[in-house]
């Protein structure tokens, strides 16, 4: 992701190096109004920088007591906001996680098991981890990165590698509000003699519990068989509108 980032930052520089100076059109006007002039904005891509910990070490002492480092964080060194996508604790050299909370005294020694949190979440058996722990982090600054563990009693002297930590990062980008469907954005079909409209894409539930259900019929009407409730609108429709015989409604509606 790094890499991408600056790449397009490279180009985007190059491009801006090969332009001219540039010219400005003019408008005129030969008496007293209005004159206008537009904004063009013109806007490399950002550098994508973000640092974390290249290790995570955990100590256990022979008493059983685990001391883990305090100065861990992921660092933003973007000038834009970015937001942790995912978090997950993949292990290696034979280790296995266990449920955070694990009593490991009752664990055969030698056992390569160990239990996790990070950010105040529990590390799942499958290594997943909740994301409530990180918010979005603006430009400049860091998230601290806090982390506890514990393991198995160990009969010798143990020094490897027992998981990695996966991080994945993105810029926090505005979320785009749903748009509402368009007033054009329907479908018009015929039951018996009277016509209809409804939502593009929606199922015979869906248009039932609709505004566009004109029918007249207590919305609280169980009218349709259970197996309708999800068949899609356009599938029982004819391309003349038409609602299809082939899929009868339920006696208690109004087939016409």
């Amino acid at each position: 992701m790094k890499k991408s980032n600056f790449l397009s930052l490279a180009l985007a520089l190059t491009v801006c190096a090969s332009m001219s100076v540039p010219t400005f059109a003019v408008s005129n006007i030969d008496g007293p109004g209005d004159l206008s002039s537009e904004v063009d904005l013109t806007a490399a891509a950002a550098t994508f920088s973000v640092s974390v910990p290249t290790r995570l070490p955990v100590s256990v002492a022979a008493d059983g007591s685990v001391t883990t480092a305090t100065n861990a964080a992921i660092v933003n060194n973007s000038n834009g906001p970015i937001q942790v996508n995912a978090v997950k604790v993949q292990v290696k050299n034979g280790w296995s996680i266990a449920a955070w909370g694990k009593d490991f005294r009752g664990t055969p020694t030698g056992t390569k098991e160990f239990a996790m949190q990070i950010n105040d979440a529990d590390v799942a058996e499958n290594g997943s981890v909740s994301l409530a722990g990180f918010p979005v982090i603006a430009g400049g600054e860091r998230l601290a990165l806090t982390y506890d563990a514990d393991a198995a009693v160990q009969s010798h002297a143990v020094s490897e590698e027992v998981a990695e930590v996966v991080i994945t990062v993105d810029w926090a980008e505005s979320e785009t509000p749903d748009t509402p469907a368009e007033a054009n954005d329907t479908i018009t079909f015929t039951l018996g003699s009277v016509s209809y409209q409804a939502a593009s894409g929606s199922t015979w539930n869906d248009w039932f519990m609709s505004e566009y259900n004109t029918s007249g019929i207590p919305k609280t009407a169980p009218i349709y068989d259970s197996d309708m409730s999800l068949i899609g609108l356009s599938d029982v429709i004819e391309p003349n509108g038409t609602y299809l015989p082939s899929m009868p409604m339920h006696s208690g509606g109004s087939s016409n």
